[in-house]
């Protein structure tokens, strides 16, 4: 049995699609899954979402493959049976996870148990179960974390990452929880490449991509700040407005970002290995290292519009660690002087 064939808004209402010029990405907005997509499925799903008939679809699809229209008929019906065969969403490494509020606005869990409250505009937050002693003792921890929701709330985007200032910008170390990325930024640091963030970074602009020198600093001081105050009064509503100071000192550019995958380590080797990844694959790992932390179709749409922005704008590279912080450091600093010597 066929799959029913959607386009135009209707199609829009369940998929988003980013085209790149070696392939594509699709989001099931009613899931929060995606899938990698090579040139030909990504042009055509392209094409369903933007016609405004099944016919005129098929004529589009003809004219980029060409082929017959019955061609073009078969590849747009094996396009839409792929997208049946969506992978279940794989949820990502770590303890936090964000959910629509019943009472508006979202709520951060960890470990299944809601902590923090966050309005939906991203302006204040409040503690989900104030008299609870396991979230007295670590807010702090939880105000870090909800503090680049409440930005991507108010429009900035933060980046997931520790980064080291080179010669030509900044570095940014990117991957899922526990890749080693602060390990690996400090490993640099030791080397010689001064550390510009352990954890985050706000982003001023896009193409070029820029990042603010100040804006982890100042998510930390709120979140110390704050902690303070819901530890003498867990049931105030704090005012998170000012962490749009985030967004101020200086731009600095960003030259290259490296994905670590902490399940991969170079086994044998000594040395670090960048590999350069396509659009596709880059805006892939890109979409694990942005804060997003919600599941409606307008926060999906911006969230893999902005992955495609900064694979599009930096060079993107998957690097293999070696395995041992001895051997990291050693291979961090022949890196480094590798790298001063061209």
């Amino acid at each position: 049995m066929n799959t029913p064939v959607i386009v135009g808004a209707v199609f829009r209402e369940r998929y988003a699609v980013q085209r790149f010029r070696d392939g594509g990405i699709v989001v099931d907005l009613a899931t929060g899954t995606y899938l990698r997509l090579n040139v030909s499925a990504a042009e055509i799903l392209s094409s369903l979402e933007q016609a405004d008939s099944i016919g005129s679809a098929r004529l589009q699809v003809a004219q980029i493959l060409g082929a017959t229209e019955g061609a073009a008929e078969r590849a747009i019906q094996d396009a839409m049976e792929g997208l049946g065969r969506l992978s279940p969403r794989r949820e990502p490494l770590g303890a936090f996870r964000y959910f629509p509020s019943q009472k508006g606005g979202y709520v951060l869990s960890s470990n299944g148990s809601p902590r923090v409250w966050i309005s939906a505009d991203g302006t204040s937050v409040r503690l989900a179960k104030p008299d609870d002693p396991i979230i007295a003792a670590r807010i702090v921890e939880y105000l870090r974390a909800v503090a680049p929701k409440l930005l991507f709330l108010q429009s900035v985007t933060v980046i997931h990452g520790a980064a080291s200032r080179t010669g030509t910008g900044v570095r940014v170390i990117a991957g899922e929880s526990g890749a080693g990325k602060t390990t690996t930024a400090r490993s640099f640091e030791e080397a010689g490449w001064g550390l510009f963030a352990e954890d985050m970074l706000v982003v001023a602009t896009l193409s070029p991509l820029r990042v603010y020198s100040v804006g982890e600093n100042v998510i930390n001081a709120w979140a110390a700040r704050s902690a303070e105050r819901l530890t003498g009064s867990p049931h105030e509503e704090i005012e998170a407005s000012t962490l749009r100071a985030a967004s101020n000192g200086e731009p600095t550019a960003v030259s290259e970002i490296w994905f670590l995958d902490g399940g991969r380590r170079e086994q044998s080797g000594n040395e670090i290995c960048p590999r350069r990844l396509g659009e596709t694959d880059g805006a892939l790992a890109m979409m694990a290292s942005l804060f997003l932390g919600a599941a409606s179709p307008t926060a999906w749409r911006l969230f893999l519009a902005l992955a495609g922005e900064v694979a599009s704008a930096v060079p993107l590279f998957e690097a293999l660690m070696p395995a041992g912080l001895d051997r990291l450091r050693a291979a961090a600093q022949r890196y480094t002087e590798n790298s001063a010597s061209k």
